[in-house]
């Protein structure tokens, strides 16, 4: 059975949105989707990172289970590219990140100290933009970005509302690629969703990056393109982010 660890590195994501509805269903090693009026169409899952799908589409569960154990998280969305759902699958293992990163949320002050590497990330995100934008960055536009998103967490949305749910699917990906929880818990019981932090990131990221070059997109079409070609020029922010985070982590442990 193909692991994530035997996917290929062209591995990527498959989009089934749309209105059409869409059947799912699978052989040994692929998945075969069938469109009414449509010819057939057979994806290896060894070629797929992740999917993205509309509600529009019904899923054999044969196929579902070969999703899972091929580690292939699936997102759901609905026609207003609300998200409805992630599925993951399950860890065979735990990894010392994941351990250590529970023993730093379930410490008294683990909670304070994810919060503040989340604003450190913050800070150098906007920093690594001013460094790189071709814009002209005045006193006045720093401050006000930085006290917007590094201290208020709150970043102008220019784009589709798709790219987040693209964004999200990247971010699950990866955290099985490290067999990361997408949920973990504080000392209080507290919930820490690292899975809906991460994808806040990434997703202020490509916005605050685009700037207003993309505030009219809306075809589907047009935003997998957007998407595709940031997350391919930028493939390692996400594991950026979670390498941040493992510092944090291995010196609380």
């Amino acid at each position: 059975m193909t692991s994530t660890a035997a996917r290929c590195n062209s591995a990527r994501t498959l989009y089934l949105g749309g209105a059409t509805v869409k059947q799912v269903a699978c052989s040994d090693a692929a998945l075969v989707i069938t469109v009414p009026n449509s010819s057939v169409r057979r994806y290896p899952v060894a070629r797929l990172s992740r999917i993205v799908c509309s509600a529009q589409v019904n899923w054999q569960g044969a196929a579902l289970a070969l999703c899972m154990r091929s580690g292939i998280p699936i997102v759901w969305a609905d026609a207003h590219s609300q998200l409805l759902g992630i599925c993951y699958s399950q860890h065979q293992r735990q990894q010392a990140f994941s351990q250590a990163l529970e023993l730093l949320l379930e410490g008294e002050n683990g909670l304070s100290q994810y919060t503040h590497w989340l604003r450190s990330r913050r800070m150098d995100m906007l920093m690594d933009w001013a460094r790189t934008t071709a814009l002209d960055v005045t006193p006045a536009r720093w401050e006000s970005l930085k006290r917007s998103w590094v201290y208020h967490n709150e970043l102008a949305v220019h784009l589709s509302l798709q790219i987040r749910t693209y964004c999200q699917a990247w971010v699950a990906q990866r955290l099985i690629h490290h067999q990361i929880n997408p949920v973990y818990w504080g000392v209080q019981a507290e919930c820490v969703d690292i899975e809906s932090d991460m994808t806040h990131l990434v997703w202020a990221q490509i916005n605050l990056y685009g700037g207003n070059w993309a505030d009219q997109v809306d075809a589907e079409a047009q935003s997998i393109y957007i998407f595709e070609q940031w997350s391919q020029a930028h493939a390692e922010i996400v594991d950026l982010h979670l390498l941040s985070l493992q510092r944090i982590a291995n010196k609380a442990a």
